[in-house]
Order: C-alpha cells, then structure tokens, then sequence
C-alpha cells in the first residue's frame, strides 16, 4: 500500500502515459473520448470479449488506424480506460468531499453523500468494473491484478479519512478498524446490486433511492451503535 496519498497520486499520474499515446489535437482528443466511450458501452452490453477492436472502431466512427495511433492493442485500451476512471473518480472525490464541503456534514449526511457518489459512480460505470472483476479474477497472475488491487486499497483508505472526519460521532469502540469495515460494506453492496444485480439477494429490486436510505442506515447504525 502507498504509504502517503502523495506517492499514490505522483505513481499514479505516471502510469496515465503508459497505456495511451496521449493526443495534442481537440479532434484526436475527441476520437479518444468516444473510444473510450463505446468501449464502456460495450462492455455494459456483453462484456469484456463483446468490446473487439473492429467494433469499437464502427460504433467511435473513426478507423483503426486511428486506434492503433492512441493503443498497442485492446489490452492497453483496457488498462488506459481503468486507469482514466480511476483518475476521475479520485477527482470527482476531491471535489465532492473536500474540506470545505465536508464542513456542515453530520456523519449520516456524509455517509449518505458517499453512498449517493459511489452509486453514480457504479451506475456510470458498471460495464467496465464488471469487466475489470472478471479480468482479475480469470488472470490472476496479470500484473494488472496487484496494481488494481494497490490503487483500490489507495482510494478505500481515502474513503475512511473522509469518514474518520466526523470521528467524534463515530461511537465504535474501534473507529478505524469500523470505517474499514463499512467501507467494504458500501462496495460490496453496491457492486452486488448494481454492478452485477445478484439474482435472489433481495426479494424485489430496489430504487436507486431505496437503495442509498437502505445503506445508508445499515452503515450509520454500524458506526454510530444507534439503535434508530
């Protein structure tokens, strides 16, 4: 794990070059926006092996030369869509949940805040987290695993210091040890439901606002011991 949010962000913002020839021009830059765009698509549809470069080029209306201009192959569109979602969720964070914003929060309303983010997050981009959990789970030995794994840690930890910033409301006897736990609660939850939408896990489907009340209350109840 990175030992300051620093060494993560400095790491990070030099792996963004190593899966993409970055583009200088505003048309190529928009090329590679709707690349990456109907590669989500894509993969939302039928997963990673549904996303092949030929159609990936006929729905971005550009060709593969285009492509093979921007990424060595689908791979590094792979990792390159990864790590750009990564970047945008680290800065879609920051704003959401800096300082000044976090000022007038009560846990309950900053939970439910990070519940309401993360749904956004999973609703926009389920296509490519689903692709991404079954790519880690068939190659396990990909190197693309364990720098998945080091990044995802990175942004958890970021999500319990927003927590830990009501700390005077968490009444858990072990605070950091229950953010860490509620944490996984809010993903896995999230991911099950929305991401995958697990068959049989809830008798009925549930709105997106049931879905952030529901969480909501089961993680403040967690970390405040309250009983309503």
């Amino acid at each position: 794990m990175f030992e300051t949010e620093t060494e993560f962000y400095l790491w990070f913002g030099a792996r963004m070059t190593q899966w993409v020839r970055t583009p200088t021009q505003a048309r190529s830059r928009d090329t590679l926006s709707r690349i990456y765009r109907v590669t989500e698509d894509l993969m939302a549809e039928g997963g990673y092996d549904s996303a092949s470069i030929n159609e990936i080029v006929k729905r971005a209306n550009t060709s593969t030369g285009a492509f093979y201009a921007r990424f060595d192959n689908k791979e590094a569109l792979f990792h390159a869509l990864h790590e750009q979602f990564l970047a945008d969720a680290k800065n879609s964070i920051e704003e959401s949940f800096g300082p000044a914003r976090l000022a007038d929060d009560t846990l309950r309303s900053l939970i439910e805040r990070l519940v309401t983010h993360t749904l956004e997050l999973y609703r926009t981009h389920g296509g490519l987290l689903k692709a991404v959990f079954y790519h880690t789970r068939i190659n396990p030995s990909d190197p693309f695993v364990a720098r998945s794994k080091k990044v995802n840690r990175a942004l958890v930890s970021e999500v319990g210091r927003i927590l830990l910033a009501r700390g005077a409301d968490i009444r858990h006897p072990r605070p950091k040890q229950a953010v860490q736990f509620a944490v996984t609660v809010l993903v896995s939850t999230l991911r099950e439901t929305v991401v995958f939408g697990s068959p049989g896990l809830l008798p009925r489907p549930v709105s997106n606002r049931g879905l952030v009340r529901e969480t909501t209350d089961v993680i403040y109840r967690y970390l405040a011991c309250a009983d309503a």
